[in-house]
Order: C-alpha cells, then sequence, then structure tokens
C-alpha cells in the first residue's frame, strides 16, 4: 500500500539481505487525520514511528528512514546499532514486508501506539522505547527491544 501510495515498484522477490541492521520495513497509516509511518527491524520488530508529512515519493521515504532510525536508535542506547545502519544506507533496495507475521506485528504496534500518539510530550525515540518493551508472539513473546539487543553491528 506505502509503495502504491509513494510510486515505488516493489519487485515480487526477496533479495538477499547482506544486514539485519539494515533490514527494516515500512507501513503508513492514519490516526487523528494525520498520516504516519512505522518503520520496523524485520529480525526484532523493533519499531519507529515518524510522521508522515512531506513523505511522498521514494526519495523522501528514504530520507525519513535514514534521519529516523539512527536518531531513536541512539537516543535509546543503540549507538553502534546506528552507526552500522548509516553505513548501510548507501544501497537500498525495496522489497514486500517480508511475511504475514511482520505486517501483523506492525498492525499490532501501531494498534498499540495509536493510544500514546495524541501525547504532545512523547517524542519518536521514547514511544519506540516503550513500545520496543511490548512482548511480541512473533518473537516467542520476547520483546522487540530485547530482540534488537541481539543484532550485531
Amino acid at each position: 500500500m506505502l509503495a502504491r501510495q509513494l510510486g515505488i515498484t516493489v519487485p515480487p522477490g526477496m533479495p538477499e539481505v547482506p544486514s539485519r541492521v539494515a533490514d527494516w520495513c515500512a507501513h503508513t497509516f492514519t490516526h487523528d487525520r494525520k498520516r504516519w509511518l512505522i518503520f520496523c527491524n524485520t529480525a526484532s520488530l523493533y519499531p519507529i514511528f515518524a510522521h508522515a508529512k512531506g513523505v511522498d515519493d521514494g526519495e523522501s521515504l528514504i530520507r525519513r528512514v535514514g534521519g529516523m532510525v539512527p536518531l531513536v536508535l541512539r537516543e535509546n542506547g543503540h549507538p553502534d546499532l546506528a552507526k552500522s545502519f548509516e553505513s548501510e544506507l548507501h544501497e537500498v533496495q525495496w522489497a514486500p514486508i517480508p511475511g504475514r507475521s511482520v505486517l501483523g506485528s506492525m498492525n499490532e504496534l501501531v494498534w498499540l501506539a495509536e493510544a500514546w500518539i495524541g501525547d504532545p510530550h512523547l517524542t519518536p525515540a521514547i514511544l519506540s522505547r516503550e513500545l520496543g518493551r511490548t512482548p511480541m508472539s512473533a518473537l516467542g513473546m520476547n520483546h522487540p527491544a530485547q530482540a534488537l539487543a541481539t543484532l550485531r553491528a
């Protein structure tokens, strides 16, 4: 859905993933008549939320991901993962979300985030940190922050 909205052509198959740290997927949702984005690391399901305002094509999506992911990772105590992500950003591959469990987990995180998004004191880093502590069935009831910490930079 997001790819179609932004005019991005997504190949049908899954490409080789050189780095689990740099493997993120994106999805869009609307809350209170505003468009939002969720970026989710496919290995850990760690979520990062951002406003979608100004994201209207593939290049602007890459800029938003490239800005938000390292920022939130650093603010939440993962500077090595942020640096690793930034080093991989020069090569972007479009691909479908890798499975129903990832998409379902992203939808669950969006549903949980909607209760928090209206808080004016909430930053993307705080929202990611709080929702990153949510046990997820796709992770065997582990939580995304714990799974993220196991990734190697």
